[in-house]
């Protein structure tokens, strides 16, 4: 075991050759991925991360695994990861980075938002529909008359 500690969060942790080496349960509930099914898989292929443009955000060569062997910080983002069920569902990521003599482990630590993406989308369906100008339907060949203000 890496390091022993508790957190609410679900939590998966990557070798410096991309291979899970821990998957929790926190992590099998929020993707209905089986840390059996996940230990030993590259992460890229167990997670399956994507932008919001559908772009993968997991893949060998990753940055965020660019920026631990750089011996840099990892910033917190947002990805969409695909559950056992082909679903689609929204995650914050924190990360944290464990040097070893192995090279970097990487713990991703993953919050449940879609709830938060779903209001976002809603709020700007919302937005769009409220900002289309409503132009009035007139007869073709017709002209708006425009009532003058009183003299």
């Amino acid at each position: 075991m890496l390091l022993e500690a508790r957190t609410g969060d679900a939590v998966y942790v990557v070798g410096p050759d991309y291979t899970i080496v821990h998957w929790d349960q926190n992590m099998e509930s929020l993707s209905g991925v089986l840390s059996e099914e996940a230990l030993g898989k590259p992460c890229y292929e167990a997670v399956m991360g994507e932008s919001e443009g559908g772009e993968p955000l997991c893949a060998h060569g990753c940055s965020v695994m660019h920026l631990a062997q750089a011996h840099q910080p990892v910033s917190s983002y947002e990805m969409r990861i695909k559950t056992r069920s082909n679903e689609k569902r929204w995650v914050s990521v924190s990360n944290l980075t464990v040097e070893t003599e192995k090279g970097p482990f990487l713990v991703h630590l993953l919050r449940d938002s879609q709830g938060t993406h779903d209001a976002l989308q809603m709020a700007r369906g919302l937005i769009q529909l409220s900002s289309k100008e409503e132009t009035p339907l007139r007869p073709e060949g017709t002209t708006l008359l425009r009532s003058r203000p009183d003299s």
